[in-house]
């Protein structure tokens, strides 16, 4: 069965702390796609769970324009278009006979056909140089990441400021920690913060980017806000996960590896090499834990080896005893 021991005894061990925080998306790594207007759409680039980048195209939206607006877009067009047509004449005549024009008449028709050309560059860019009945919008991504699930086909009408999608940076994420009355001061002395991951079991850093500004009035909890670093994708927005806090009080006892410790018919328990060939288990009580270790205050002794690999053969060979 392959099965592993480890010699334990008594080792310096530092205390630690349990606090449930939440996943949440970092504020600049989120991103919601909504339409400034109503309109049909015409194309989707993206499908549901598909990484992007920031800037790509995502959809394009085609929005009818009725006949009243059409006529005032094409009315402030030809205005624009006169407008400018007038300053850049007049400028052009100006300069062809700048020897005998005043300097003070040259310099007005400049600024007037610079702010022409501003207002029609203005103009151009609103409309998409488009003054017929449609005018297309190009929605694109402010931020890179993940795109979430949609309902959205080709042709599906959308009013104004609905939301088409969302799109999720899990490569930066932040948690967000209940903090109680008993851990608060243990927060301040922490020397560092850890979790680990439902997905893969690996232990992650983590960082305070955010201490307590208020208090919760129901429960007198404080929230916390911490910066996973380098998720590597591995969290959810929303999942809850425990982070550690490790804290700088040492103390001396006798310490177990935690991949020795199992749970037979609710309690917790190990399972301790008598002689070769020859297990026995034994119920403890545990103290404190981090990552790696538990403290054992009864139920184990210095210098006796312990099962640290395949535990659950030992457990299921004891069950079916």
């Amino acid at each position: 069965f392959n099965i592993q021991t480890k010699k334990i005894g008594t080792g310096d061990f530092n205390e630690s702390s349990v606090l449930l925080g939440t996943v949440n998306a970092a504020p600049q790594g989120r991103a919601v796609i909504q339409t400034p207007q109503t309109g049909k759409i015409v194309s989707l680039r993206v499908a549901p769970g598909q990484r992007v980048g920031k800037g790509q195209v995502v959809a394009i939206i085609e929005q009818q324009v009725d006949a009243g607006t059409q006529i005032s877009i094409n009315a402030q067009s030809n205005s624009v278009n006169a407008e400018y047509e007038a300053a850049k004449a007049q400028y052009d005549r100006l300069l062809g006979i700048a020897d005998i024009a005043a300097k003070k008449d040259i310099t007005e028709a400049k600024a007037r056909l610079e702010s022409a050309q501003k207002n029609k560059a203005l103009f151009d860019a609103n409309t998409g140089k488009n003054t017929g009945n449609t005018k297309t919008i190009s929605l694109s991504s402010p931020v890179s990441g993940v795109v979430g699930t949609f309902n959205y086909a080709i042709g599906a009408v959308v009013n104004s400021g609905e939301t088409l999608f969302e799109i999720t940076n899990l490569d930066q994420v932040f948690v967000e920690a209940q903090v109680f009355a008993g851990d608060a001061q243990k927060l301040k002395l922490a020397t560092g913060f850890t979790t680990i991951s439902n997905t893969d079991t690996m232990v992650y850093t983590l960082k305070v980017i955010s201490t307590a500004q208020s208090v919760n009035t129901g429960n007198q909890s404080q929230k916390v806000v911490f910066e996973i670093i380098n998720p590597k994708g591995q969290f959810k927005i929303g999942e809850n996960i425990n982070v550690r806090m490790t804290g700088n009080n040492v103390i001396r006892q006798v310490v177990i590896p935690n991949e020795a410790i199992t749970d037979v018919n609710g309690k917790p328990a190990i399972f301790i090499k008598d002689k070769a060939e020859q297990y026995s288990i034994s119920f403890i009580v545990k103290g404190q834990s981090n990552d790696k270790f538990t403290v054992v205050t009864k139920g184990t002794e210095d210098g006796e080896r312990v099962v640290t690999a395949n535990v659950y053969q030992m457990k299921m060979m004891y069950l079916n005893q």
